[in-house]
């Protein structure tokens, strides 16, 4: 795996790509900052970091859309095949990499409190508490793009997808208002999520019987609850999706509250996606 993380950080620091992207980063924060805590003239330097979490709509994307497509366009994909290397152990590499290009912005963004503090005061728990959620957010974030890598052939199509997921996700609390809540739409949603979950499951791995088997395993107890009590369904779409939402649950860490719930929630998206990430490896691999 360290050998795999070196190569990777590498690749990142000897192109364009990962200055560039810490450059923006920087940028971003630092024009928050300006903003809010300099010509607003609040010392809330949480604020202009909490602001600065859109730049994962772009920054993702980018990041991750060559982590694993190119290498499958170049042939390097092949040669890990015929190694004998564990996947866990590339996919692992690939990420710790890009949570190296994350980590490295954030670290120069610390020192902005510590120059903030010499003209008013700072509140450096809330700071510190935004900061660790900014990063469990990023590293989420990060293992949802490098699965789409994984996934998609093409790396732009896979920038493409990651970019919609992460913009889906981030105006999931403003669907959870607007979205009809009766029994019939719920079920209806949730039918159609497992549908367009089976046919990934069937475009990843081209076993239908697999597909398939998800879809009635998922959709048969739906269509029972649905029969029998409906009223369980009323309602639940919203909650389904605040629950989703990768973005709502920074929240409490931008109020100074170091939430042990979201970070579970953080930890285990990451840990899914690259599961899955490794399962759609081993699969091409074993085919």
């Amino acid at each position: 795996m360290l050998a795999f993380w070196k190569r990777e950080c590498r690749s990142y620091f000897h192109s364009p790509v990962g200055y560039v992207l810490i450059a923006g980063v920087l940028c971003m924060v630092g024009i928050n900052t300006y903003m809010i805590c300099i010509s607003g003239r609040m010392p809330v330097f949480e604020n202009a970091l909490s602001s600065s979490a859109l730049i994962f709509l772009l920054m993702v994307p980018i990041l991750t859309m060559r982590t694993f497509s190119e290498e499958r366009r170049d042939g390097v994909l092949q040669f890990f095949y015929s190694m004998p290397v564990r996947l866990s152990n590339v996919v692992l590499g690939k990420y710790f990499a890009l949570l190296t290009v994350l980590m490295l912005p954030l670290v120069f963004c610390m020192t902005y409190p510590l120059i903030l503090s010499r003209f008013g005061s700072m509140n450096f728990g809330i700071i510190a508490s935004t900061f660790a959620g900014f990063f469990a957010m990023g590293s989420a974030l990060i293992a949802v793009g490098v699965f789409f890598s994984a996934l998609v052939e093409n790396q732009v199509a896979a920038s493409g997808v990651t970019f919609v997921v992460l913009l889906v996700s981030y105006f999931m609390p403003t669907l959870a208002i607007a979205v009809p809540n009766d029994a019939f739409t719920v079920f209806a949603v949730l039918a159609g999520a497992v549908l367009v979950l089976a046919l990934a499951c069937y475009l990843a791995s081209r076993n239908s019987v697999a597909a398939l088997s998800f879809a009635l395993a998922c959709c048969l107890p739906l269509c029972i609850v649905y029969r029998l009590t409906p009223a369980c369904l009323n309602g639940g779409l919203s909650t389904i999706l605040r629950g989703l939402s990768v973005y709502t649950r920074f929240a409490p860490f931008h109020e100074g509250v170091l939430d042990l719930t979201a970070l579970a929630y953080y930890i285990s998206l990451a840990a899914l996606m690259l599961f899955l990430a490794v399962q759609v490896l081993e699969y091409r691999r074993c085919r």
